[in-house]
């Protein structure tokens, strides 16, 4: 097997599971893949979309804002860093520093608790 054929096959995966996913509202994720002339692994997880109208990453939030002395409302509330606008959207909560997840159109960032409080309180 060579890499060509492995990403050709993870692509072909993904599509054929595609119907699983939309049925039972899920999110298919694929993890690195190891191989040698033969046969190749990866590593396929799936994740639930939502539950109860909220996202994975809402629930995980609301979950663990407290710890972060924020609150629930908190959720994708506006952050202004560098005069560029983002929302926040999740915790790191295994993070020593870069807590704060953040987002706009181009990806997400992590940023420290002391750089959000600095930015929301513009």
């Amino acid at each position: 097997m060579d890499k060509q054929k492995i990403v050709e096959m993870r692509k072909d995966i993904t599509k054929a599971l595609e119907e699983v996913c939309i049925k039972h509202n899920v999110e298919i994720k694929q993890g690195n893949a190891t191989f040698d002339a033969d046969s190749f692994n990866v590593k396929i997880s799936f994740i639930e979309n939502s539950i109860d109208g909220k996202s994975i990453e809402q629930r995980d939030f609301e979950k663990y804002c407290t710890l972060f002395g924020l609150t629930k409302e908190d959720y994708k509330k506006k952050v202004v860093v560098n005069d560029k606008s983002f929302e926040l959207v999740g915790l790191n909560i295994n993070a020593r520093k870069n807590t704060h997840k953040i987002r706009d159109a181009k990806g997400t960032y992590t940023i420290s608790r002391t750089t959000y409080d600095r930015s929301v309180s513009k």
